[in-house]
């Protein structure tokens, strides 16, 4: 299978038949198409094929929930299946776009880690984010929130997820971060996430599913 469906973030949907059914949003890690007609960008991450095979088990009925997606100085509509099992509706989302999040996973991440890596301040950090990926706008107090989340949810990160281990004399981190946690938990985080300076697309995707499959929440 291409999503988990044990996970989600529920709410309320009336459906069309005026019934009450669980809306739940669930992420795959599938392969990001784009496309443009009529000067609308789109986003697509489920294959036809098997969005055919879903219909004709009854479970997929050519419905879709878009989203606004921005980068690279261009606004894409993110076009996202619904499915309908035992009286549950499921929204299929691309593990680079999280509910309530305009800008991709990579870009939050890429922030907090260039943050919590450097002497910089948040809102040097939130100028060096927009230009390096073509945001309009990208705030401090974006930071900043997600460096708090970021310290929140370090207990669930798995540090298997770390390419290598580093040297403490190779870290170079923010002292105000560092003087919320442990020595050896910092040491941990910035081990475990250095590699988004360089790789911030391939490395936060498979990142941010693999946190939601194992932990059932959103990583930012």
């Amino acid at each position: 299978m291409l999503f988990v469906l044990r996970y989600f973030y529920p709410r309320k949907h009336q459906h069309k038949e005026r019934r009450s059914v669980d809306m739940i949003i669930t992420l795959t890690n599938s392969k990001i198409n784009k496309k443009i007609k009529n000067n609308v960008h789109t986003l697509t991450f489920i294959d036809q094929q098997l969005l055919m095979v879903l219909s004709k088990c009854g479970l997929f009925f050519n419905q879709y929930k878009e989203y606004r997606l921005n980068f690279d100085s261009v606004e894409y509509i993110v076009l996202c299946p619904i499915l309908y099992i035992n009286d549950k509706k499921i929204i299929l989302h691309p593990a680079i776009k999280l509910p309530r999040r305009k800008y991709p996973c990579y870009v939050y991440l890429y922030a907090v880690v260039k943050y919590i890596t450097s002497n910089l301040n948040m809102r040097q950090v939130a100028r060096e984010t927009r230009l390096k990926f073509g945001l309009a706008t990208f705030s401090a107090s974006t930071v900043c929130r997600n460096v708090n989340q970021f310290i929140k949810i370090k207990d669930q990160i798995n540090n298997n997820d770390h390419p290598g281990e580093l040297e403490e004399k190779q870290l170079n981190y923010h002292i105000s971060f560092c003087k919320r946690l442990t020595k050896k938990i910092a040491y941990q985080l910035l081990s475990t996430f250095r590699a988004t300076l360089n790789d911030p697309i391939s490395f936060t995707t498979g990142l941010v599913y693999r946190f939601f499959c194992t932990s059932g929440k959103f990583l930012f």
